[in-house]
């Protein structure tokens, strides 16, 4: 129970932190500045949710819902939420290229109902990522409540399908 309310939280704060941007240490190798920008490239795009998991459907989450990522580090997530449409926006930053599953901060720095006026708010979430069989895979919590996460779940896993 604690988990999963900790999860919502994480969700909501998502809404209001997630970000795109994509940072490399000065001290980083080649090869890692290579595979963070080779990540980056196979994330950008607009990605359709087939799945949100049974935890974001206890929460009243439903699809559609698409994620679109763009190369400069933005992106914006729409997802449908007790029958209305909502859009958040920020910042991503790609924390970790060289580990599997990817590490990915969120920075979100707007939401609310789309069409309508978004509000400024500021949330950080920190998640993983990776692909498979040509699709993404997701999980993101608030870091406000939860760690990264780890590993994929069987509730809470997001998947997409890569559509532009």
């Amino acid at each position: 129970m604690i988990k999963k309310l900790a999860l919502l939280l994480g969700i909501a704060i998502f809404f209001v932190a997630c970000g795109s941007q994509q940072t490399v240490k000065k001290d980083e190798g080649t090869a890692t500045v290579a595979a963070s920008g080779d990540v980056v490239k196979q994330l950008a795009g607009e990605w359709e949710a087939e799945e949100l998991g049974a935890v974001l459907a206890q929460y009243g989450f439903a699809l559609p819902a698409k994620f679109t990522f763009t190369e400069d580090g933005k992106y914006v997530w729409e997802f449908t939420k007790g029958g209305a449409l909502f859009v958040a926006e920020g910042k991503y930053v790609l924390v970790d290229a060289s580990s599997k599953p990817y590490k990915i901060d969120f920075i979100q720095e707007k939401t609310g109902k789309k069409g309508e006026a978004l509000a400024e708010v500021k949330m950080e979430s920190a998640g993983i990522f990776d692909f498979e069989g040509g699709k993404l895979k997701t999980i993101f919590y608030n870091k406000k409540f939860l760690p990264r996460p780890e590993e994929f779940g069987d509730n809470d896993t997001q998947w997409y399908k890569k559509v532009k």
